[in-house]
């Protein structure tokens, strides 16, 4: 009985594997067909449901691929081929469930591009560091061969003169070829381990100190012997400055904002004794292929700055501030050793070739919207058709206008059936900006290709493969095309977005400063979303906010506090980011109101490099040494007031910028229209006098960081009814119009409203 049972069981095991096998087969069949397919770009989710309806083989991704954006163009392909490029531009393995296949991300292949791409980062900002020590090498060589000319000039004309009265000559001797700070920065740049500085990520910040604790990265071994040369060359600079450029801190008036006062008084001052020095790399804001933000900053023994110095590192370019001081030394050099020399005429060569590339009638309204933006005019008019595709990313893609028309001109050029995994581009639908009527070329974006910027060619025998040169950046800064249309439907329907709309879309998307494919979206068709991009700080608040359980929410808006410690983990990650990232502004809360909380949050951040960081309370890294304290904790006032948008479509990005305007933006708008050479800002603002009038919680957020140490972040949360009432500027309710002008008042006594002209290059402090 056991044996016939055995036997029953193989037989049908075997019955069963050769069900199996002839369903394979089926597939396998199915498979080799031939398959012509063309897509403008799209979520791989997208692409594949098309695919599995084409071919009837069931295709789908899984959560790894299914926000890879793939272009195709194939004909008369098998589905056996398609499939296996697809997953090579994806970094992905098709794994059989049945009848069904699911692109699934390759884990060793997707490491391996993590690991080289981590190696390329450390590699370019290593030569970097190597090309600034080289450009200020240049600089003194130069600065050297100047004065020997110059010495020769003069003892040439003393052999020939001989007793008669000669000219002085220039004295270079007490000009340094390089700025002091600038020599430091390059000498501590060499010491550091660059490995951080080089992972950093868009938002964050790296720390290197003398005597580095837990949140710091130690300087290198010969860090005091270059800060002791930095410090003598500094304070033998500043004694030779005439007493009246110390007392008056280099020309800033004593009327206008304290704060900046403060700061130039501080940079043209002798340095004592050092205690600690601190270099600072923040992100620029861009992402550290935009350049890293450097900062040297030195202590005494109580915790005071004695100095702070600022500079930058470009990676993956020219350092536009060393390269402008070599230029200049060039041209003096030039100026210096020989007379002018009439200009030559270039050898203009053959004409290159320029093939335009062949744009969609989308790109062409698109590109016809924008003509304003060339003129100076700064207002778009997007036709209605138009409108509705860019109302909706998650089914006409950011990179399906422009991105792929040069794909897949590319791709015909080649004569080869493509596949392409597209990064989110740097330009997108900003190429189109303004360029009256010109596009890309063929040959330019082929040389870009080359290059490998920002897309690279996989080899292949039979296919043109594209794919990101950066991937992994790319999957991490991909915009959520979903929540993107969440976000804009949103907007659409309520004319200004709610805080949970937005913090829902900054939870699955960067800011837009990285993200740049939604830039213009946000900025269109999201009233002062772009604002709070500009803004570091208030976009990892809109994150925080996001992460935040309700239970949690509710705690706070009921007046409650969370300790920092209790805080859920991706909330706490957001946190981290506020106090120790690029856009943190510790502040030291000594129960004085500053004139400064009435600016804009995004004005407060660019006001933030004159900050009065007098003291280590302002450095997170040294206030907070061992991370968020977990007695810290964050608590949330709200007050509520009125604000205004401009009814119908925005034309006009400045607008769209601002967005919504309550008291504040009103004020500092009307401040700046009133300032000597705003006439071109005016000009570009639509007039205002079809406004609608709602309402909105201003939700303050204080995060306790240590005693009187505290950051501050506001989030905005708006409500307007649909059917509100059309009104002018002019016309506002006489409450709204009493906070624009105390707002107004309050600005004015500002340190941006002391600072003087802000578009007529300064001159005169508004006085209150």
């Amino acid at each position: 009985m056991n044996h016939f049972k055995r036997n029953m069981m193989a037989m049908r095991s075997f019955a069963a594997a050769s069900c199996l096998a002839l369903t394979c087969l089926g597939i396998a069949q199915d498979r080799s067909l031939p398959v012509t397919y063309k897509t403008r770009a799209a979520r791989a989710s997208v692409v594949l449901k098309q695919l599995s309806d084409l071919t009837k083989v069931d295709l789908e991704t899984s959560p790894q691929t299914e926000n890879e954006i793939l272009l195709i163009s194939v004909k008369d392909v098998s589905l056996n081929d398609l499939m296996a490029k697809i997953a090579i531009a994806a970094s992905a393995d098709w794994r059989q469930e049945g009848s069904k296949f699911r692109l699934v991300a390759n884990k060793v292949m997707r490491r391996k591009e993590d690991d080289a791409e981590a190696a390329k980062r450390i590699g370019d900002v290593r030569k970097a560091i190597a090309d600034r020590e080289a450009q200020a090498k240049k600089m003194r060589d130069r600065f050297a061969k100047m004065m020997a000319d110059e010495a020769k000039k003069t003892a040439a004309k003393a052999d020939t003169k001989k007793g008669d009265k000669q000219e002085a000559a220039p004295d270079f001797s007490e000009m340094p070829p390089v700025n002091p700070d600038e020599t430091a920065f390059n000498g501590l740049l060499r010491e550091i381990d660059p490995t951080p500085l080089a992972l950093m990520e868009p938002g964050e910040r790296v720390v290197y100190a003398t005597d580095a604790n837990k949140t710091q990265h130690p300087l290198g071994p010969s860090a005091t012997e270059i800060l002791n040369t930095f410090i003598k060359a500094h304070n033998e600079m500043v004694a030779q400055q005439p007493p009246e450029a110390v007392d008056q801190n280099n020309g800033v008036d004593t009327q206008q904002a304290e704060m900046i006062r403060k700061f130039m008084k501080r940079q043209n001052s002798k340095i004592g004794t050092v205690s600690k020095a601190l270099l600072i790399a923040s992100d620029s804001g861009f992402g550290i292929q935009m350049g890293v933000m450097l900062e040297l900053r030195l202590y005494d023994a109580k915790g005071n700055v004695l100095f702070s110095g600022n500079s930058n590192l470009a990676v993956n370019g020219e350092n536009p501030f060393m390269g402008a001081m070599a230029t200049d030394a060039e041209d003096t050099s030039v100026a210096v050793a020989a007379p002018p020399q009439p200009a030559k005429a270039a050898n203009a060569g053959p004409p290159q070739k320029r093939t335009p590339i062949q744009l969609s009638e989308d790109s062409k309204a698109i590109q016809e919207s924008t003509k304003g933006m060339a003129t100076g005019m700064a207002m778009m008019q997007i036709k209605p058709e138009l409108r509705k595709h860019l109302l909706m990313p998650s089914l006409y893609d950011p990179l399906s206008f422009l991105d792929s028309d040069e794909l897949l001109a590319y791709g015909t050029s080649r004569q080869r059936p493509i596949v392409a995994d597209l990064p989110d581009g740097e330009d997108s639908l900003f190429g189109l900006f303004g360029n009256e009527g010109k596009v890309p070329s063929l040959e330019e974006f082929t040389e870009s290709i080359n290059k490998g910027t920002a897309m690279v060619s996989v080899p292949d025998d039979t296919f043109t493969i594209i794919k990101s040169a950066r991937p992994t950046r790319t999957r991490m800064y991909r915009t959520d095309r979903i929540a993107l249309t969440a976000l804009v439907q949103a907007s659409e329907e309520k004319g200004v977005p709610s805080v949970d709309d937005l913090s829902a879309y900054a939870v699955t998307s960067p800011s837009p400063m990285q993200g740049k494919v939604s830039q213009m979206y946000l900025m269109l068709f999201v009233p002062g979303s772009l604002q709070m991009g500009l803004d570091g700080g208030q976009w990892s608040m809109l994150r925080l906010y996001g992460h935040l359980p309700e239970e949690a929410r509710n705690t706070l808006i009921n007046g409650g506090r969370i300790g920092l410690g209790n805080l859920p983990g991706a909330s706490r990650a957001d946190a981290d980011l506020l106090v120790y990232g690029s856009g943190n502004r510790l502040t030291v809360d000594d129960g004085k109101k500053s004139g400064d909380e009435d600016l804009p949050s995004f004005m407060r951040a660019s006001l933030s490099m004159f900050n009065d960081s007098s003291d280590y309370r302002t450095e997170p890294t040294e206030v907070a040494p061992n991370g968020l304290p977990n007695d810290g904790f964050v608590e949330l006032k709200g007050v509520t007031e009125p604000f205004a948008t401009i009814a119908g479509e925005n034309t006009s990005p400045i607008t769209a910028m601002l967005g919504a305007l309550g008291p504040e933006e009103f004020a500092l708008l009307n401040l700046m229209k009133s300032q000597k050479g705003a006439e071109m800002l005016s000009a570009m603002l639509p007039p205002m006098n079809r406004l609608k009038v709602g309402s909105r919680s201003v939700m303050n957020f204080t995060f306790h960081i240590a005693p009187q140490v505290v950051v501050k972040e506001t989030l905005k949360d708006h409500h307007i009814d649909k059917n509100a009432a059309i009104v002018s500027e002019k016309s506002l309710p006489s409450d709204f119009m009493k906070l624009i002008a105390n707002k107004m008042e309050a600005l004015k006594k500002s340190s941006f409203g002391q600072m003087g002209s802000f578009f007529g290059g300064g001159g005169n402090a508004i006085h209150p």
